[in-house]
């Protein structure tokens, strides 16, 4: 699931890269040769193509995902780490539940796609027979893309939960000698910004601090400024 992500990304990113350098409607002036270079009508149609099918892989890994914090909560599924990922299974606490609940509700948004390309109209008085409806449909994949960030932080709380709880189950010490340093060190750095959940409480400020956190590190990999 998540390697036919990135290789959409891959896919999407040479396209859009190829578009944003091609003349269509804007025209490019080159003084040097004195030459002003266009191609009519700008139609875009394969970003809106392209955004659809971005928001259809999205939705996939949601799914994905979705399952995933499906099987760390389920103490049917967890090797003995206790229903919800509750610290003390006293009966008094729910845990992550509500994270669970959200997963459920993010997921659904993501699931039912309805592809925006093929709701083209003729526009500006009928000059343009059809149009691609480009912006549309990348704004619809940028809220998604939104959704999606979300929804790996409550994934990403509920394993380091589940981790710590192992640990603690197996008797075992996060050190060098049994672990990989840099799982470690991977370690130590969400565990700044989400601390192990004790007993109830809110997970408001922990899921936006934590989707900041994945949203920066992207940008820093992809080199964007927001």
């Amino acid at each position: 699931h998540l390697d036919s992500l990135g290789d959409l990304v891959n896919y999407t990113e040479n396209k859009l890269n190829i578009v944003l350098n091609s003349v269509h409607d804007n025209p490019i002036v080159d003084p040097a040769r004195n030459r002003i270079y266009h191609s009519g009508n700008f139609y875009a149609g394969d970003i809106a193509s392209r955004m659809d099918y971005a928001r259809i892989e999205i939705g996939k890994t949601s799914k994905y995902l979705h399952a995933l914090a499906n099987r760390l909560l389920d103490e049917n599924k967890n090797n003995g780490l206790g229903g919800n990922l509750v610290a003390v299974q006293d009966g008094t606490q729910n845990g992550f539940k509500g994270l669970n609940l959200l997963a459920t509700a993010l997921t659904t948004s993501l699931s039912g796609v309805t592809a925006v390309s093929p709701l083209t109209l003729p526009t500006e008085r009928e000059n343009q027979d059809i149009v691609s409806l480009g912006f549309e449909a990348a704004k619809e994949a940028y809220h998604a893309t939104d959704v999606l960030e979300t929804l790996v932080a409550v994934v990403l709380i509920c394993a380091l939960q589940a981790f710590d709880l192992r640990l603690a189950k197996e008797n075992v010490v996060l050190s060098d000698a049994s672990f990989n340093p840099a799982l470690i060190e991977l370690h130590r750095t969400f565990r700044t910004l989400v601390p192990f959940m004790k007993k109830d409480t809110s997970f408001h400020t922990v899921l936006k601090n934590l989707k900041e956190f994945i949203r920066n590190e992207n940008d820093a990999i992809i080199g964007v400024d927001r």
